[in-house]
């Protein structure tokens, strides 16, 4: 199913240095998304348990965590999308224009695969 850019659900899970204070999911929010913030409602959430909530909502998974990739590609985890943010630049507004980026250029490709987006561009795996 492709998803039209205002629609895409989106959980979040940025760790303390990606947002400023919760400002992420909150400018995120604002244009329209469906954000669920870890940091918000469940802080000490394990990883698996994520990618299993992101699986049963149906949620994009938003996150700076390589794990996650182990997850998905070595231990088999299934979810319905994952974006990895792997920016050299650490500031919150850089991080938040590179996902702004995925979904304005790749919007239709989100669902089903694995996008790690930094600053020369973005990949995209598919997660089988």
């Amino acid at each position: 199913m492709v998803l039209p850019y205002q629609d895409i659900t989106i959980l979040l899970l940025f760790v303390n240095l990606f947002t400023f204070q919760g400002l992420t999911p909150l400018i995120l929010r604002e244009e329209g998304h469906d954000v669920i913030y870890i940091a918000e409602e469940a802080p000490s959430i394990k990883d698996e348990k994520i990618i299993q909530l992101a699986l049963k909502e149906n949620r994009i998974l938003i996150t700076n965590d390589k794990d996650f990739g182990e997850l998905v590609f070595h231990y088999g985890n299934i979810t319905s999308g994952i974006i990895l943010i792997r920016s050299k630049d650490k500031r919150f507004q850089k991080k938040l224009e590179l996902v702004k980026q995925v979904l304005k250029e790749i919007k239709n490709k989100i669902s089903g695969n694995f996008i790690v987006v930094n600053e020369n561009g973005i990949r995209i795996k598919k997660i089988l």
